[in-house]
Formats: structure tokens, C-alpha cells, sequence
């Protein structure tokens, strides 16, 4: 990496956030920043509203501004006329956001999603460079939309960026045809996790599954309950805790799965918890049933706590799990070879706590901060001697996995 220490002292960065959640890419973002600051980069944040985000970033000294932008993506059954209303509030912030970074001197402009785009034009009319962070699939993980479509919104992405990092190989692969492999970078997310204060508790001695995740469709609790009611038919003693915030529709889903398979006894719906780690501390195994993961923070969450990970052989996932040696691995959609695994873990527990050991050391080295900050340093610095420079968009994708 490089060294030059006037270079490091004359950069600042605007990140721009598409929320004041701490969630997944807000934490990638806390962590980016730590890692830059302590490196001596100026780091400030842009953020859509007020929220938890901003008690974490006065924690860092890391200044920070509301501009009330809105992302350019929708989910659902969002009406024509609402999509526009979004699309022209987001074009009218750009004037707040484009002043902003001038007071601020920021020599870079980062988005830490693909779901805003105002601050990528910010940058493009002030001259400063721009990055990109993609960290999500978009359609097959959160089922979101672009309002102006996938095809001339990511060929803007292109444009209007001179970097743009992918969170996972997964992530990258569908890009390709979007953006040009010299502009197209993989960095994998530092992870740090805290030693609970307090362990969770949780009074059972049955065998314990944690599946932390929203409750959503894309994530697929539905097939970590199916195996668990198959486990139940196999008279195992066994509960899952599912941690996160909850769609209402989906929820009443999975309720009514649980209700016709007889476990309500069995699963447990836990809410969001600020603390999930320290339930996955106790758990005997961590569960990614996800359909499309662009990255796995739970994943590797559920490493660095040294527990077995039983992943869907998909997205990411097979990025961060090694079958049979950091964790396990299924195929997606078939959740009698999920029970199957769970049940191999259950039987033996020697071969558990080896895997386990296994895959702490593993991403304790590949998700350091110190690493994370030099990968990012590296980017930075090509995007600085690279200026603004940005190539024409490409087209030819042949990827229906983002948005």
C-alpha cells in the first residue's frame, strides 16, 4: 500500500448512506470508516434521516448531515406516481448534497449502496471521483426494483463511477456485463465482534438453531422451519430462534407453516436484537438459509463465535463456508438434506467443535479490520491518482440477480 503520508493527510471522504439503521451495509460502513480514520483519511456522512446511525457516528468524532434524499428502488407495489415523487426529490437534494460536499472539501464521494443515487451525482458535478460499494443482489435478497430499470441503472452506476466494489465474488460475477472488469473491484468487509456483558438466556436443553436475519422472504426462514419439523418427526429434541425484524405477510407465512407442522413449541420468534451475537454464543448451530446472501455478516458472525454454520449452497455463502471443514453446506431448496446436516452436527459433536474452531480461525484472518483498512487505502489511492475518470457504460449483461 502506499505510504505517502501527504496523500493520506490532503483525502476526505463523503460517505452516503441510504439509512440511519445499523444494519449489515451500515455496519460495513462504521467499520470502513474506523479503519480510514485510524489511517489519518477524513471521513463525513451523509444520511437520508436521523436514526441510530448517527449516536454510532458521534461515537467516531465522524461529523455528519440529514439531507433528506430517497433511494431510487422500490419494493412492493409502489404506485407510478409515488416512484416519480422519489425520483424527483432525489434529483432536487442533489443541490444540498452538492454544496455539502464542497464544505466539507471532500476529494472523494462514496456510496455505501446501490439504492441512492444522488450523491453519485453530486460528485459527477462538482468533478470529484466516485465510488460505488454494492454490498446487495437487490431483487433476489430484499425484492427490490429499480424505478428507471436494472439495465439503465446500472449502466449509470457505471458511468458515474471510477470504482466500483463488489462485497463478495458473488456480487461481482452479477455485475459483469454492467460494469467493466478495470473498474470492478472485490473487497471483503472487516467483521468485529464484542464479547457479550451478559450471555443470552435462554432456559432449554433442547438442541439450539439461531437463524438471524430479517424475516423475510429472501432470507427463507420458511426452509430452516421445515427442516426443523422434519427433525421433530425424527423425535429430536430441537428449537429454532428466529432473530430480526419481520414483513407481516411473510411472518403470517411461517406462523401458518408452524401452526400445520405442529411445532409451535418448537420455533421462536425473537424480534430484532441489538445483542444477536450473544445468542448465537449459545447456539449449536447457526443457519444461513438465505437465497441470494451478497455477502454473510451473520456468517461470520456466527465463525468468530466458533459455532458450525449450515449455509444454502448459494450466493455467498459458498464464498465463506468450506463443506465439511469450516462449516456445512446444502442445496438450496431442499430442506431434508438441511435437517440432514443439522442432525450430522447433533450425532457428532467432536467433528462440531473441530469444524467450529476451524472456521473462528479462518475469518478472525480473512475479516480483520486491518485488513479491510488496507484493501480500502489501496482503492482509494487508485481512485485519487485515477481522478475522475470515467469510461462508457456496458450493457451486454446477462444477469437477472440485481434489482
Amino acid at each position: 500500500m502506499p505510504n505517502d503520508r501527504r496523500n493520506v493527510n490532503s483525502m476526505s471522504v463523503c460517505f452516503v448512506s441510504h439509512s440511519a439503521y445499523v444494519a449489515g451495509a451500515e455496519r460495513a460502513l462504521l467499520e470502513a470508516i474506523k479503519s480510514l480514520t485510524d489511517r489519518g483519511i477524513t471521513c463525513h456522512v451523509l444520511l437520508p434521516y436521523k436514526g441510530p446511525l448517527c449516536e454510532e457516528l458521534s461515537k467516531l468524532n465522524v461529523a455528519f448531515r440529514v439531507v433528506k434524499y430517497q433511494p431510487w428502488v422500490y419494493g412492493g407495489s409502489m404506485s407510478w406516481w409515488r416512484r416519480m415523487r422519489s425520483l424527483f426529490i432525489s434529483l432536487v437534494m442533489v443541490i444540498p448534497v452538492l454544496v455539502t460536499i464542497l464544505r466539507w472539501r471532500s476529494s472523494i464521494v462514496y456510496t455505501n449502496t446501490t439504492t441512492v443515487f444522488t450523491g453519485a451525482v453530486a460528485a459527477y458535478l462538482t468533478g470529484r471521483p466516485h465510488i460505488w460499494h454494492v454490498h446487495e443482489y437487490g431483487y433476489l435478497e430484499h425484492g427490490l426494483r429499480f424505478i428507471c430499470g436494472k439495465k439503465f441503472s446500472l449502466s449509470l452506476i457505471s458511468r458515474l463511477s471510477v470504482l466500483c466494489i463488489a462485497a463478495s465474488k458473488a456480487i461481482a460475477d452479477a455485475l459483469q456485463g454492467f460494469i467493466p472488469p478495470s473498474k470492478l473491484k472485490v473487497i471483503y468487509q472487516s467483521v468485529s465482534v464484542s464479547n457479550p456483558v451478559m450471555p443470552a438466556q435462554i432456559e432449554s436443553s433442547a438442541f439450539k438453531c439461531i437463524f438471524v436475519g430479517q424475516i423475510a422472504e429472501g432470507k427463507n426462514q420458511e426452509e430452516a422451519i421445515m427442516a426443523v419439523a422434519e427433525l421433530v418427526k425424527r423425535g429430536m429434541n430441537i428449537e429454532l430462534y428466529l432473530i430480526g425484524n419481520s414483513y407481516e405477510d411473510y411472518t403470517a407465512r411461517l406462523n401458518s407453516l408452524i401452526a400445520r407442522n405442529g411445532i409451535q413449541d418448537n420455533v421462536r420468534f425473537l424480534g430484532f436484537k441489538n445483542d444477536a451475537y450473544s445468542y448465537m454464543c449459545i447456539a449449536d448451530v447457526v443457519l444461513m438459509c438465505s437465497r441470494s446472501e451478497g455477502f454473510g455478516r451473520v456468517t461470520v458472525e456466527g465463525m468468530l463465535a466458533g459455532k458450525v454454520i449450515i449455509g444454502a449452497r448459494s450466493g455467498a455463502t459458498t464464498e465463506l463456508v468450506e463443506d465439511g471443514v469450516t462449516g456445512l453446506l446444502y442445496t438450496l431448496g431442499a430442506y431434508k438434506e438441511l435437517a440432514q446436516k443439522i442432525e450430522y452436527v447433533f450425532n457428532n459433536p467432536a467433528q462440531a467443535e473441530l469444524m467450529g474452531k476451524s472456521a473462528k480461525e479462518w475469518a478472525s484472518a480473512k475479516f480483520s479490520q486491518e485488513r479491510y483498512g488496507d484493501d480500502l487505502m489501496q482503492a482509494l489511492f487508485e481512485v485519487g491518482k485515477s481522478g475522475n475518470r470515467r469510461s462508457k457504460p456496458t450493457v451486454k449483461a446477462r444477469s437477472n440477480d440485481l434489482l
